[in-house]
C-alpha cells in the first residue's frame, strides 16, 4: 500500500495554527452577524457569572504563561525540524489556550448594545 509522503515537520504547525486562527475568524463573523440581526437585550447586569468569566480568563491567562514558558527557544539556525517536532504540542497548546482568550475578551466586551 502506497501512500503520499508524511507533511515535513515544519508545515505541521503552520497548518494547525491556519486552523486555529481561520476558527476564530469563523467564529468572529458568525457572532458580528448574529448580534447584528439579534432583537435588543437591554442593559446587562453585572452578576456572579460576570465574576465567574473573569476568574476562568484569569486561570486562561496563567496557563498561557505556564505553558508558554516551557517552550524553549531554537538554538541558532540548527534543525528547524527537530524543534518543532520537540516543542508541537506546547506550540499548539499555547496558540489554543491565546485563541480561547480573544473568545473571553468578545464576550466580556458585549455589553449587549
Amino acid at each position: 500500500m502506497t501512500g503520499s509522503p508524511p507533511a515535513p515537520p515544519v508545515l505541521v504547525p503552520r497548518i494547525f495554527h491556519a486552523a486555529l486562527a481561520g476558527g476564530a475568524v469563523i467564529a468572529a463573523a458568525v457572532l458580528a452577524l448574529l448580534r447584528q440581526t439579534a432583537p435588543p437585550t437591554g442593559p446587562v447586569p453585572d452578576s456572579l457569572l460576570r465574576y465567574v468569566l473573569l476568574g476562568i480568563a484569569v486561570a486562561i491567562v496563567v496557563a498561557f504563561r505556564v505553558v508558554r514558558g516551557r517552550l524553549e527557544p531554537p538554538v541558532g539556525p540548527g534543525d528547524e525540524a527537530a524543534w518543532w517536532r520537540a516543542n508541537l504540542g506546547f506550540a499548539l497548546v499555547s496558540w489554543a489556550l491565546a485563541e480561547r482568550m480573544d473568545g473571553w475578551v468578545i464576550a466580556e466586551n458585549d455589553d449587549g448594545a
